[in-house]
This record gives structure tokens, sequence and C-alpha cells, in this order.
């Protein structure tokens, strides 16, 4: 696991609401090399995949009222929202072992009390589609990915965008397709970046090609990629209050 990016993320508050000093999981010397008990029952369908997310002004990680504050977080960076790792605003290198086609998700308004209402919403459907006098979509178009970051561990976690995180989605899906070769073969860096516009700053994402992964890397991702070419990943969603540049929570504006 990586460690954070300078000594005084120490003092930071992970997603999980706990402070924290060190967020190596490699257990000390004194636990035995196997041993897993009390965790025999877990299965990966019982656990949330960490994402990588883009902070935003309205994020939870933000906001010093919220149980997953991140004392040292800001707009624009990259970080981690289970473990609480923040990668900052350097270029992120990844491998994308995973990339599902697009799908809508349908949330609940939140003075209804948020949440999923539906999962699975046709690309097609009216409720992809903004309203006769300019409203909002109800439902929202997401592309979904499980990548590897190459710089961090090799550390596996999902990548989810939508909103104005859909172009630069596009143009990740271009530099993957227009390679000769499966999607893990390739190495791609994510530039995090900021922008404004009337109603503030907010984070945008980019990418470019890298490279291409090691034969060592590319036999264990290929491996990965049997793994879970077939489950169903849980990737949190957010459902927060729109953030100063008029999209929800880590995404930016509609698109």
């Amino acid at each position: 696991m990586t460690k954070r990016r300078s000594a005084k993320t120490a003092k930071r508050k992970t997603a999980l609401a706990v402070t924290t000093e060190n967020t190596d999981l490699t257990p000390p010397s004194f636990v035995d090399e196997g041993d897993v008990r009390g965790t025999e029952h877990l299965t990966k369908d019982d656990m949330q995949m960490p994402r990588l997310t883009l902070a935003q002004k309205m994020s939870n990680q933000l906001d010093p009222q919220h149980p997953t504050y991140m004392e040292d977080l800001r707009v624009g960076e990259l970080f981690n929202d289970v473990t609480g790792n923040i990668y900052g605003s350097e270029p992120l290198r990844f491998a994308v072992v995973r990339s599902d086609p697009p799908r809508g998700i349908e949330f609940s308004p939140m003075e209804e009390g948020g949440g999923i209402k539906d999962m699975n919403v046709p690309l097609d459907d009216p409720r992809m589609n903004f309203g006769p006098n300019g409203e909002v979509p109800l439902a929202t178009r997401f592309y979904d990915y499980v990548v590897v970051l190459l710089d961090h561990g090799e550390e596996v976690i999902a990548l989810s965008l939508a909103r104005t995180g859909v172009k630069a989605a596009k143009g990740l899906n271009t530099l993957i397709k227009v390679r000769k070769g499966p999607s893990f073969a390739g190495a791609y860096t994510a530039v995090p970046s900021t922008e404004s516009n009337s109603k503030g700053t907010y984070g945008v994402w980019k990418f470019k090609n890298d490279g291409w992964v090691s034969k060592e890397q590319y036999e264990q991702f290929a491996a990965l990629f049997e793994n879970l070419k077939d489950r169903s990943i849980n990737i949190e969603r957010d459902n927060a209050p729109r953030d100063n540049a008029g999209g929800n929570t880590g995404t930016g504006p509609d698109m």
C-alpha cells in the first residue's frame, strides 16, 4: 500500500473516519503469514471496491463537519475514497484491467433521502435526456473501469466517470481502442487539473498514453482480467448536492 505524499499527511482523516499515521497495510512481523482468522466469511462480494476520486468543492471529504473529512485534501486532487490515500495533483500512471459499457443510473432526489433509485436505466430512456425546459436528466451516464495504479504498489481501484468526466472517459476509451492489444497491455496517465467558471473552481480529468506495461505485469493483469470479467463490481456512487460547477460531487457539471 502506498504511503501518503508527505509527513504532514499523517494527520489526515481517512474515508473510514479514523485518524491514522500509517497507511501501510502489510502485516507486522509478529503476524503469521496466511493467518486470516475472523475474515474467512468475507468475499469480494461483501466488500466495496476503493474508488479513484477527484476532489470537488462539495466533496464530503472537504467538509470539516463530515465524518470522512480529510484535512489536507484540496480541490482537483486525486484520492482513494476508502483508504483515504491522497495521490495529489501529480500525474498518476495506471493500466486498465476492465472497461465496462456505459450505464445509466437514476438517483432519488436528496429531499427524498437520496440513494440509487434505478441501477440500470437504458441509455435511450427519456430519463437520460434533458427536459423540454432544460431540466436536468433524472438519470446519469457512468463509465466504469477497474484500473491498477502502476506506481502505487499496483493497487487495484475503481474509476467511475460521469458528467464532465464523460468527455474524459470518451478520450480514455479512444486511447484504449486505438492500441493493438488488450486494454491491460497499455499504460496511461491521469493528469488531474482544475478549471473555473462563474460558479467557482472544479477538478477535471485528463488522460494520455504512457507506454506499455512490463511482460510480468501483462501476465498478472491478464489473470486479473479473467478473474473480474464476469463479476459484478460494487462501486460507491456519489449522490450529494450539486457542486460549484453544477454537477454532483466529484464529477463537475452535467454533460
